[in-house]
């Protein structure tokens, strides 16, 4: 799976329910644009300003006509039976098109914004930072607790200024 991420330009997440989506993190991590649906923890994966250029909404209607398909076996009747209803699939194809018109610059330049979403928001060692921070903050009736949780959490931001969570055991 890594090998196919490393070398894809975009990835496509379309998905009617969704808790989180971690395929698209990995995705974004790895500097990939993704174009995704709208359900359930995906959206919080992106940027504020990219959200309406690679997020696509998929009507409830148009989810329960799919279910509505499934469960009555009208597979043969799928087009007569979405055509009545706002198709996403257009969308989609809309959203694809706009990102292969972009220049490398550009897709660079998104890239990069993704990835850097990512490690802010998502990182491991960045939630590590922000527990201990709380800890710090919630260890105010323990002296011992908090002076040891109080070390960790100016080490961690010592090392945050130093260039990220690399240099936290040095630091520390």
């Amino acid at each position: 799976v890594n090998a196919l991420h490393t070398i894809a330009d975009l990835g496509i997440h379309v998905s009617m329910y969704e808790s989180f989506g971690m395929v698209i993190t990995e995705l974004l991590w790895k500097g990939k644009p993704v174009i995704a649906s709208t359900t359930g923890g995906i959206p919080e994966q992106y940027p504020q300003a990219l959200r309406s250029e690679y997020l696509v909404d998929i009507s409830p209607k148009y989810k329960e006509k799919l279910v509505e398909i499934y469960k009555g076996g009208n597979y043969n009747k799928v087009a007569e039976i979405l055509g009545k209803i706002e198709d996403p699939a257009a969308k989609l194809s809309e959203k694809m098109l706009g990102f292969f018109k972009l220049s490398d610059k550009e897709i660079k330049g998104k890239s990069k914004e993704f990835k850097e979403h990512i490690r802010k928001e998502y990182l491991i060692l960045n939630s590590v930072l922000h527990y201990m921070q709380l800890l710090d903050e919630i260890s105010v009736s323990s002296p011992l607790l908090r002076g040891v949780v109080g070390c960790c959490v100016r080490t961690g931001a010592k090392a945050e200024e130093k260039g990220g969570w690399s240099n936290f055991m040095e630091a520390f």
